[in-house]
């Protein structure tokens, strides 16, 4: 007679069967540029700027997330918005404090993101849809960038 732990054990499918597991390779520049030129297209701004702060931040998704507008502009006497080209952070996961240079173009993309949104300096640059104060979390921006990564 056969035992009930043999029969489950010979009709069990592994959860990742047939699936790619571990790290993905990294996106190729013309991926990189295939992407942006579609959400530029798609005029989803924040989509954009927070793609192109992670590409040239090389943050974790948590660092990146944590960001508030003063982190990486400041606001002049005329109101006018002067970005930073250099930035630091402190790593939430090492305590480290990291910098990195925020390109032009990164710098227009988080411009027009500002002033659209209307955020403050303490505010966070990327927030939830639903709860403009709150960050997105971690598991929103992984849905981002498999959405992104399925654009091109």
């Amino acid at each position: 007679m056969i035992s009930p732990k043999t029969s489950i054990a010979a009709t069990h499918v592994p959860w990742n069967k047939g699936r790619r597991v571990g790290p993905k390779p990294p996106l190729k520049p013309d991926e990189v540029q295939a992407i942006k030129l579609r959400l530029k297209s798609d005029g989803r701004t924040r989509d954009l700027a927070l793609f192109c702060l992670a590409i040239d931040s090389k943050l974790r998704a948590s660092d990146v997330l944590r960001l508030t507008v003063q982190d990486v502009a400041e606001h002049a006497v005329g109101g006018e918005l002067k970005m930073q080209p250099r930035s630091k952070t402190i790593q939430k996961k090492t305590r480290a404090e990291v910098g990195f240079e925020i390109t032009p173009d990164t710098q227009a993309c988080l411009r027009n993101r500002i002033k659209q949104s209307e955020k403050l300096d303490v505010d966070v640059l990327f927030s939830s849809v639903r709860s403009g104060r709150r960050s997105l979390s971690t598991r929103q921006y992984e849905r981002l960038v498999k959405d992104w990564v399925q654009l091109i």
